[in-house]
């Protein structure tokens, strides 16, 4: 069977890398897949490529994807983005492929507009749709309330690093998008707590800026930039890990199963994050990292500063996270569910 992979920009996050990197790994003789962005050339066409897959592009052409669906006609089509999501349901009528699978790769409980007007669409039209894949139990719980079919919980997959990495640095690595939702501007209130403690330590922000530069400005007006280094999208981070003594994630609403957190396990790094969505199911508490009460920013700056204190702490605790990762959140156990989830419609 033919599945296609599709995303709604050239965008890069968490999604595009783990999804991407389990098309480029299947060797299923029985399934194929092909996967396309509905955007144009960008990072996350750049990073296919670096993984081995060819990524067709739609340019944002309505009628350049119907041409294509209808050309490499496909039996399954799992689309990644609600938007795009809404235009696939009605070509579904005039188009050969058979079944239609969304991606929600968030919990959309909040009180964003984005959130309202999906739970919307999927109440009243989601019966077009033939099935959900969650990545977290957070966001299957909340799918079910909504609409109550064919949802599937796979969580990311990863591979694991068999080389450890112990870094007694006092840095402090984070991996988002810069987004409102990713909660880096109101992070500096937790980073300044961490400096009037350890006044030489750093914070590494990789990411891309959808912020229109705002984060930059206030980190200038709070006088840190001496202290933070903005980096921007990194294909490669494996040498920001090897750098850094603790993972912070400071996203306060909008996660399903953070990608950047199983980074930091197969890289044997502890994890400080908000206990928002999927995190939860990812992280152990005081095991091998630290879950902090939404919003609590002195919270949140008081585990980072335990662990960059203490070293001994932050490496048993990143090596717990990396058996985690080993026996739970591999990419092979990934594959394999989201292939049988396709091979029950044949």
């Amino acid at each position: 069977m033919k599945v296609l992979l599709i995303f709604s920009s050239s965008d890069i996050g968490g999604a595009e890398k783990s999804l991407s990197k389990i098309v480029a790994s299947n060797n299923d003789k029985d399934i194929e897949y092909v996967v396309s962005t509905f955007g144009g050339s960008g990072a996350f066409t750049e990073f296919a490529l670096k993984i081995g897959l060819s990524i067709e592009k739609m340019s944002y052409s309505y009628l350049k994807l119907f041409l294509y669906l209808y050309r490499i006609k496909p039996s399954v089509v799992y689309v990644i983005g609600f938007r795009i999501s809404l235009v696939l349901r009605f070509m579904k009528f005039f188009l050969p492929f058979r079944y239609l699978i969304q991606g929600v790769r968030w919990n959309p409980n909040s009180s964003t507009k984005l959130d309202k007007v999906f739970r919307f669409f999927e109440s009243n039209f989601g019966s077009l749709i033939d099935g959900y894949i969650v990545n977290s139990k957070t966001t299957l719980n909340t799918m079910r309330s909504i609409q109550n079919k064919n949802i599937r919980l796979i969580y990311n997959g990863i591979v694991s690093k068999k080389n450890k990495k112990h870094s007694r640095e006092k840095v402090v690595l984070t991996i988002a998008n810069i987004r409102e939702r990713k909660g880096y501007i109101e992070y500096l209130e937790a980073v300044k707590i961490v400096l009037d403690s350890i006044p030489d330590a750093k914070f590494l922000f990789l990411g891309k800026d959808y912020l229109d530069g705002k984060l930059h400005q206030k980190i200038r007006a709070e006088k840190l930039e001496n202290n933070i280094d903005i980096l921007g999208y990194k294909g490669n981070v494996d040498k920001y890990f090897a750098s850094s003594s603790v993972f912070a994630l400071p996203s306060i609403h909008g996660e399903g199963c953070p990608t950047s957190i199983l980074e930091a396990f197969t890289n044997h790094t502890p994890v400080v994050a908000f206990d928002i969505d999927g995190v939860s199911e990812l992280v152990n508490n005081n095991k091998d990292g630290f879950i902090v009460e939404v919003k609590n920013y002195k919270e949140f700056a008081s585990k980072i500063i335990s662990l960059l204190n203490n070293s001994e702490m932050s490496i048993r605790m990143g090596d717990l996270g990396s058996k985690k990762v080993q026996l739970l959140f591999s990419l092979d156990k990934a594959i394999d569910e989201h292939n049988k989830f396709f091979k029950e419609f044949i």
